[in-house]
């Protein structure tokens, strides 16, 4: 084996690594979902990695996995102990009132105008507009339809995406 070979492996090894990690740390977000794992496996990509919070190729990552068999027992493990853990932390103290979920395209349009310090939502209305709309509609809260209607306001008053 060449000093090159050896430093392939130890290359393939960390990223390899550094992939388990991100998988396990997918699993571990998923147990505070009802369906867990299932969701994972049976949702769309961008649904899964928006929900969880990490980028779509983990979750591509944990689907990958979850094909494999032993891979697959490996994970039903981890989320079984992670649950366990969870279910033994103490409740968390604050309880924060949700955010009512906007009614109009109005006011949607104001809830991505507000800046991040309040209750808006910090992409903006550049995201609004440019975003895939299933993803604006989750990340607003809001009916695909509410968006449409906002991104044709938006339109109608001069509001175009920036490219």
């Amino acid at each position: 084996m060449t000093a090159h070979d050896a430093f392939d492996a130890v290359h393939t090894t960390e990223i390899a690594d550094e992939r388990l990690r991100e998988v396990l740390d997918l699993v571990e977000r998923s147990t505070a979902l009802e369906h867990g794992l299932a969701f994972v496996r049976r949702a769309p990509v961008e649904s899964v990695a928006i929900t969880l919070g990490v980028h779509p190729r983990v979750v591509e990552h944990a689907c990958d996995c979850l094909d494999r068999v032993e891979e697959r027992a490996m994970m039903i493990r981890y989320f079984a102990r992670a649950r366990a853990r969870r279910r033994t932390l103490p409740p968390t103290a604050v309880v924060r009132a949700p955010v009512p979920a906007p009614r109009t395209a109005e006011q949607l349009i104001d809830e991505a105008t507000r800046t991040p310090k309040g209750r808006g939502h910090s992409l903006g209305v550049q995201f609004l507009l440019c975003a895939p709309l299933e993803t604006a509609a989750i990340l607003f809260r809001a009916h695909p339809d509410l968006v449409l209607r906002a991104r044709e306001l938006l339109a109608a008053r001069g509001v175009v995406a920036e490219e």
